[in-house]
């Protein structure tokens, strides 16, 4: 509701614009410091709530509120955004940010700061918007699980610190992922001893005995081996004598289940 004493928009906006404040903090402290007409309102945009368009056009700052821009064209933000040489989202963040502390007349506000939302039907990844030729996972196009493990294993890479080594020198193909963990979830990922071709299994990957039959289990075989230190039980399993139905650490792994199942 307008304030009946309050004059009319263009004027109190003429008015404001003639401060050269900045942003809303500064009208809100100009607001409390006695010095407003009693005819300015302090709080403009409900007063002028038909003719509001922002803070921006309120002071006379150029800048617009995203909620009031209207946006140009994918291919138009596009040719922008790859004028300016940049090469990662965290880039363009921070171009945005200077974009905000520098408003004048060429400050493009027709250009969104987060374009993935506003173009989302064209949208194809970071590396496509800025130019980079850098494609976002999501967005490529990989070889299906089987055929991407069949190369690796080709690679007779022995751990994942070899495999990172691998992709980092950027000898890798591009429709192999870095990450397979994430690209084949659900999909075959059994772990990166299945990928490698190693035969190693993962902990996590592992299928272990219920605990009460791994108790009667490692009672036999420490019996049988002279076992009797968790010390002991674990030198053995890195020499290959325990089985691999049973943990190299028997309270850490059942203590964890029992924990997980009481969540």
């Amino acid at each position: 509701m307008k304030r009946l004493d309050a004059i009319p928009f263009d004027k109190a906006r003429k008015f404001a614009r003639s401060l050269k404040l900045e942003g809303q903090k500064d009208w809100g402290e100009y607001s409390k410091s006695g010095k407003r007409p009693k005819y300015i309102p302090a709080n403009p945009r409900r007063t002028y709530k038909k003719e509001w368009k922002g803070w921006g056009d309120w002071l006379g700052t150029g800048y617009i509120a995203p909620i009031y821009r209207q946006y140009c064209s994918f291919n138009e933000a596009r040719k922008y955004a790859r004028t300016l040489g940049l090469k990662r989202r965290d880039e363009w963040n921070a171009h945005n940010i200077l974009r905000t502390k520098r408003q004048n007349s060429k400050t493009r506000n027709d250009v969104p700061r987060d374009p993935r939302s506003v173009y989302k039907k064209e949208w194809k990844g970071w590396g496509n918007f800025l130019g980079t030729e850098n494609i976002a996972p999501i967005s490529k196009k990989y070889r299906s699980f089987k055929e991407a493990r069949k190369f690796v294993h080709e690679l007779k890479l022995e751990s994942r610190q070899e495999w990172q080594k691998y992709y980092m020198k950027g000898k890798i193909p591009k429709d192999i992922p870095k990450h397979p963990e994430d690209t084949y979830k659900n999909k075959g990922w059994k772990g990166m001893g299945d990928w490698l071709g190693t035969g190693y299994i993962a902990n996590r990957d592992r299928k272990y005995l219920p605990p009460i039959e791994a108790k009667i289990e490692a009672r036999k075989i420490a019996k049988k081996l002279g076992i009797k230190t968790p010390r002991q039980w674990h030198d053995a399993y890195k020499a290959g004598k325990i089985p691999s139905n049973l943990p190299g650490s028997l309270w850490g792994t059942y203590y964890y289940e029992r924990e997980k199942r009481k969540k």
